[in-house]
This record gives C-alpha cells, sequence and structure tokens, in this order.
C-alpha cells in the first residue's frame, strides 16, 4: 500500500479516484481511459427510398359493387311533417294555442302522406301532433279556469256576498 490513502466511500471500500468527477466519468487521458481516436466519416447510412416497381398490366377490375341489403335513395322528407312540428312549438311558445289546430291538422295531413308515399318523418309528425294537441288542451284548460272564476264571481254577486 502507498503512503496515501486512497478516498473509500461509506462501507470503507476504495473508491477510484475518477468517481468524484462530473457524471462519475473517468477524466480524459487518465490511466486505462482512451477516447480513441475520431472517426474519419460518419457510418454509413441507409440508400435512398426506391419506389417499387409497378406491376405489369396491374390488377384486373372486380366485381361490381352491390349495395347493401335494404339500403337505396334516400327517402325525402314530407315538409308538411315539418310544418307540423314549427307550428306545435309555435303553438306552445308564441302563439298561445292559435297554431296549434293548424299543427294537429298538417300532423294528421302529413301522417297520411308519409303512409302513402312511403316517405320520412313520421317521428316530426307525431311530435307536431303531439304538441298541437297539448296547446289546444292547455287552451282549454286556461278557457275553464276562466269560466269556473265567473261563475264563481256571478254566484257571490246573485247572492249578495260581495
Amino acid at each position: 500500500m502507498t503512503s496515501e490513502s486512497a478516498p473509500t466511500d461509506d462501507s470503507g471500500a476504495e473508491r477510484p479516484a475518477w468517481a468524484d468527477t462530473p457524471a462519475g466519468l473517468p477524466p480524459s487521458g487518465s490511466a486505462g481511459f482512451s477516447p480513441g481516436p475520431p472517426a474519419p466519416y460518419p457510418p454509413p447510412g441507409y440508400p435512398p427510398y426506391q419506389p417499387a416497381p409497378p406491376y405489369p398490366g396491374g390488377y384486373p377490375p372486380g366485381p361490381p359493387a352491390h349495395p347493401l341489403p335494404g339500403a337505396g335513395p334516400a327517402r325525402p322528407t314530407n315538409p308538411l311533417a315539418i310544418v307540423s312540428l314549427v307550428l306545435g312549438i309555435l303553438g306552445l311558445v308564441l302563439f298561445f294555442g292559435v297554431a296549434s289546430i293548424p299543427a294537429v291538422i298538417t300532423g294528421h295531413i302529413a301522417r297520411r302522406q308519409i303512409r302513402e308515399r312511403d316517405e320520412e318523418g313520421a317521428g316530426i309528425a307525431l311530435a307536431g301532433l303531439i304538441l298541437g294537441w297539448i296547446g289546444i288542451a292547455l287552451v282549454a284548460l286556461f278557457i275553464a279556469f276562466f269560466v269556473v272564476l265567473l261563475g264563481i264571481g256571478a254566484f257571490a254577486t246573485a247572492s249578495g256576498h260581495s
């Protein structure tokens, strides 16, 4: 052993001198480590891309495409179904029942046309019908409420309870 003491770790084992350098690498030019000569040129790469040659004649044409079962040209949506839905919404929201009667009429006509002409829009026509009937029912309840109020008021006046 030499007169100098070598550095040791926590367990008492000797550590090499380069263990305290950054990243734990031996310093360049130290004993036992040589980076080697620089490479004269970079390693060879892959050759440039060459597209595959075309097939002689290509593929023969395939069989004609068949439509899916049940698939055909798109059926048009019945315009009266859309009118019925719009009138049903307007009868509930904006005109308070005034548009509800035309919504019911156009909804019934649209449903008949959809069955006869095989068109789309049965659900839209049904929604317009339902909204129209709801609007009519609300107007009927409103009228009945005021008739009852007028009847109560007339009864109270006639019996002298004012």
